[in-house]
């Protein structure tokens, strides 16, 4: 499962405990799966920040990719993913390019407008 935590903007932004507590559900559930938290240089505070709030037997399963992958490198990371979980951000759009199922989360913007393109995709206000 990919997950970027962050958005362009705090208003665009699912809170971070929301994302965490995603994060445990899926992790519990899934015994042999992996989470992948992508996201920029900027953003692997937070990032870092999500794992450490996870029970450390989690803690393993998770991959921090922020800020240590290019464009390229990242759209072919997301290629892999069974599907991305997202704040409304340009990342979304990017999984969807490459074919990966994406679930947006959306605040204050119009996601008839900038929901990602193409089939399988979940939008989520």
């Amino acid at each position: 499962l990919g997950y970027h935590i962050s958005a362009s903007n705090s208003g665009k932004q699912w809170p971070h405990a929301h994302f965490a507590e995603l994060a445990r559900l899926w992790l519990d559930r899934q015994a042999d799966g992996c989470l992948h938290i992508f996201g920029t240089a900027s953003e692997r505070h937070a990032a870092e920040d999500l794992v450490s709030s996870l029970p450390v037997g989690l803690q393993q399963r998770v991959v921090v990719w922020a800020g240590k992958l290019s464009l390229r490198q990242t759209a072919l990371v997301l290629s892999r993913m069974a599907q991305l979980v997202t704040s409304d951000s340009g990342l979304s759009h990017l999984a969807a390019s490459v074919g990966t199922p994406v679930r947006v989360v959306f605040g204050p913007t119009d996601p008839r407008k900038w929901h990602p393109l193409g089939q399988g995709h979940t939008v989520i206000t």
